[in-house]
């Protein structure tokens, strides 16, 4: 399992599971340029222009690949936070 001795950083791999970091930016990628499409900064929005689901409908794979990532990581990082829950140091860690 997963073992800290010192609290005043969070180990990169620690980090990344807490966080999700790596997918997290992902799914901040796929949101701003769905977000551009829409204020018309991206590239043209798909006919109907009217239609949002249209911005959507290209990226709707590597949305879906990136949730599941994300949520199948969920449990991960519970476990880890629960082990974590057991070292005063990490709660005067989180604290701070």
């Amino acid at each position: 399992m997963y073992v800290m001795f010192k609290f005043d950083t969070l180990d990169i791999k620690v980090f990344e599971i807490m966080f999700h970091y790596n997918v997290s930016f992902q799914l901040v990628a796929i949101s701003e340029c769905h977000l551009n499409q829409l204020e018309g900064k991206g590239s043209p929005m798909p006919e109907p222009q009217d239609s949002v689901g249209a911005v959507y409908q290209p990226r709707l794979d590597i949305m879906c690949e990136a949730y599941q990532t994300y949520c199948s990581g969920v449990r991960t990082a519970l476990n880890l936070l629960q082990h974590l829950h057991e070292y005063p140091d990490f709660h005067q860690f989180v604290k701070v």
